[in-house]
């Protein structure tokens, strides 16, 4: 059955939905079945057919059957999904089945990579352009490497090397070597293949012909070597009750193998920063294969944290605003700063010694534009650059190394609010500085004392009060992408700021709680600062931009489950378009903003039921909730037969006839009236019933 689907999956887009279902329910079988040698076996001959088909499917002939497009008739699309993430499934699976068969299928697979390497060597020598056909080839080849080598996880787990890899290693009982190109293990070998892939780009970079090769395959390359790096090389062997002396004489701690493979990952990402300076994802994956060296403080991350090249590249990159590297993709620079922060705070004080050396002209670069003019764009591109560093920095931010980060940040942070008056609230800097906040709020502020998080929420308040000053009586009828953006941050800095502590709208401001000068900021004052801005402004155009609109309605879904009183205490000139949003949530978008604003709806009605139980409920809120009553009762019948919109639909509106029955008999004898008589009977029927 599968490998039928492998087989039509080409031809329609219901039978690579059909491959999805299938590879999953392997996945199942895999993980509850093939649990012991003797179970695999039995599961693998199958697993290995399938494994075949499918990488057949996916490489050219003569190893496979795949037809190429045409891309002089068919345009690509630039924002096409990765597929890595369209083939998640079946990728999971079979990275699954070829472990079930290792000896076969790493063999396969190493063979297969080799003979594209090959080509592409000569051709490359020849000042040829390489087929088209091989890059795809590649590209799918090192998925299923990478695939079969570990297993996703999340952000914050670790890899391993699996223990079917490391079984696979014993069994074969190869030699130990002292540098991976002599193992005769299969795994070795295997990732040798990888790093030969590795150099022959690094030779493409040394001689500037990067035009020649494949940006995809440099993306799928650092994917790779991401998960070598943290699951594989210096691999946590007290994770294993025995491990393997071939891979460990190659990847193991302290081994002269391993120490030549970092330095080499190591050379090949730093190398990457100027060869391929435009192409932020294969830039952003250098970056993290770095990140995932420095993944777990040890000797291996303090290797990297001591490398002189990698600190040369980030001293020029924090002192010099025209360098090479400051003319990379923004969202590169950011993740640099964070490897430069995560690499000082790897090897102790000489490291940290060293950062704080390597940050240090940020503050004079800063300070320069004291008495600069925003009207310059030179001026405000410098800004927008240091504002980048520093939310690099924060991003980079760790328990070790949270108050130091802190110190360093707060003298700019503490003029964010002069810089908005200074620029009038206009939506570029507003952005950076928005961003900043929230990065703040969401990865520093948890590490801190609360005495030592109020002088970032005096300032976030503050860059708040003087924006809303800024963008009164705005009008979000033109809003652009920029706009958009600009909301979406203060959106995201409510949102985190909210996680700080337990806020009180209501609360006045209490004097002098941290013993300093100032009154204490409750997080309730930064959030009710930032709704201000936003509630009035969230009207229909704004709703037309689904990231933000995703956004909004997430903000307030967390805001209805964990504070409806809060809400239900609101001014009236927030509160009212605020429950109109609910209702435009409903009613004139898609099915995940009416999802959450139901779901919000159904919170409100739960608190205000239980208010109305004690006799000590918001009139305003229970007139709010009726006037929504007929929206929701439509959304229920319109979503009768959608199994996925049914119960949110059911759940809100049956929190609303309970808080309200009157307001629902006469709700349904509206709405019956317009029947006939048989289906007048039916309704009422089953109105009693339900009662």
């Amino acid at each position: 059955w599968t490998c039928s689907m492998v087989e039509n999956a080409k031809k329609s887009e219901e039978y690579q939905q059909g491959l999805d279902f299938s590879t999953d329910a392997w996945i199942y079988v895999m993980t509850n079945f093939a649990t012991t040698d003797a179970l695999a076996s039995i599961v693998s001959p199958n697993s290995l057919q399938v494994w075949k088909a499918w990488v057949w499917s996916k490489l050219s002939p003569p190893d496979g059957e795949r037809i190429d497009r045409d891309d002089d008739d068919e345009e690509i699309d630039e924002l096409e999904e990765d597929d890595a993430i369209v083939f998640d499934t079946q990728l999971a699976a079979i990275g699954n089945m070829a472990r079930l068969s290792i000896s076969d299928t790493m063999t396969h697979l190493g063979l297969l990579l080799n003979k594209r390497l090959d080509e592409i060597t000569l051709t490359l020598k020849e000042s040829g352009a390489v087929r088209t056909s091989i890059w795809e080839d590649v590209h799918w080849i090192m998925l299923s490497i990478g695939h079969m080598l570990a297993d996703e996880t999340d952000s914050g787990e670790m890899k391993y090397i699996p223990q079917e890899i490391m079984n696979a290693s014993l069994k074969q009982n190869a030699s130990t070597a002292n540098n991976i190109v002599n193992s005769q293990d299969i795994t070795t070998g295997l990732i040798g293949v990888v790093f030969k892939v590795m150099q022959l780009e690094k030779a493409v970079m040394e001689a500037n012909i990067i035009g020649h090769w494949s940006p995809q395959a440099s993306e799928d390359l650092r994917w790779l070597l991401q998960r070598i790096a943290e699951a594989y090389l210096w691999f946590e062997e007290d994770h294993f009750k025995t491990v393997s002396p071939a891979i460990q004489s190659i990847f193991g701690r302290d081994t002269p193998s391993a120490l030549n493979l970092l330095d080499e990952i190591v050379e090949f990402s730093l190398l990457t920063f100027s060869a391929w300076s435009g192409e932020e994802k294969i830039l952003t994956g250098s970056a993290e294969t770095l990140m995932s060296l420095l993944k777990k403080s040890g000797k291996k991350a303090k290797l990297v944290g001591e490398n002189v090249k990698f600190w040369s590249i980030a001293e020029i990159f924090c002192r010099e605003p025209d360098c090479g590297y400051s003319r990379t993709p923004v969202v590169f620079q950011r993740h640099l700063m964070r490897v430069i922060l995560t690499a000082g705070s790897s090897g102790g004080l000489p490291t940290l010694q060293k950062l704080g050396e390597t940050i240090k002209p940020l503050q004079a670069r800063f300070a320069r534009l004291a008495n600069a003019s925003f009207s310059n764009q030179m001026v405000r591109n410098e800004l927008v650059t240091i504002l980048e560093r520093l939310t690099g920095c924060v991003e980079g931010v760790t328990p070790d190394n949270a108050d130091s980060v802190a110190e360093f940040v707060l003298p700019f942070i503490q003029e964010m609010p002069s810089i908005v008056q200074a620029v009038r609230g206009s939506s570029d800097i507003s952005i950076q500085i928005f961003t900043l906040c929230a990065s703040i709020a969401s990865r520093l502020l948890a590490y801190l004392e609360e005495k030592r998080t109020q002088p970032f929420l005096h300032v976030f308040l503050e860059v708040l009060k003087t924006h809303s000053r800024w963008n009164q009586g705005r009008n979000l009828a033109d809003m652009d992408d920029e706009t958009v953006e600009e909301f979406t941050q203060i959106i995201a800095l409510i949102t985190k700021v909210l996680d700080v502590e337990v806020f009180d709208f209501t609360s006045p401001a209490k004097e002098n709680k941290t013993g300093a000068g100032d009154s204490f900021v409750s997080p309730a004052e930064v959030s009710l600062a930032g709704l201000t801005i936003v509630l009035p402004l969230m009207g229909t155009e704004g709703f037309n931009y689904p990231s933000l609109a995703i956004a909004y309605f997430d903000l307030l879904n967390s805001l209805c489950e964990l504070y409806p009183e809060k809400l239900a205490k609101l001014p009236e000139n927030l509160f009212t378009p605020f429950m109109q949003s609910l209702q435009l949530g409903i009613t004139h978008f898609g099915t995940d903003a009416m999802k959450i604003a139901l779901e919000s709806i159904e919170a409100l009605s739960n608190f205000f039921l239980k208010a109305k139980s004690v006799g000590d409920y918001p009139q305003s809120l229970g007139d709010s909730l009726i006037s929504l009553m007929p929206f929701v009762f439509d959304s229920l019948l319109k979503y009768a037969s959608d199994y996925d919109m049914l119960p949110i639909c059911l759940a809100s509106f049956l929190h609303l006839a309970t808080s309200f029955p009157t307001k629902f008999t006469i709700l349904i004898q509206e709405r019956s009236a317009q029947c006939t008589d048989n289906q007048k009977q039916r309704i009422q029927g089953k109105v009693r019933m339900k009662r």
